[in-house]
């Protein structure tokens, strides 16, 4: 089944509500432009697939400690 809307339309939406919690895209949308897209659409962040684990548990450690969340 097809999604209803993209990541990116989901993200102004959700940001055009107030939301603020952080919001990563994963895509396999890896050229600079599409990045750029991402990140004026509301996304915090972009990892393309294939998504690295390093990478990844880096990124969820900054945005934890940047939210201050207790670990």
């Amino acid at each position: 089944m097809m999604p209803v809307m993209s990541g990116m339309l989901a993200t102004r939406k959700l940001r055009e509500m107030g939301v603020r919690i952080p919001i990563v895209a994963v895509t396999g949308n890896a050229l600079a432009e599409d990045v750029v897209a991402f990140r004026a659409s509301g996304v915090d962040a972009v990892l393309t697939k294939p998504v690295d684990k390093v990478a990844l548990t880096k990124l969820l450690n900054d945005m934890l400690r940047a939210t201050n969340v207790p670990n």
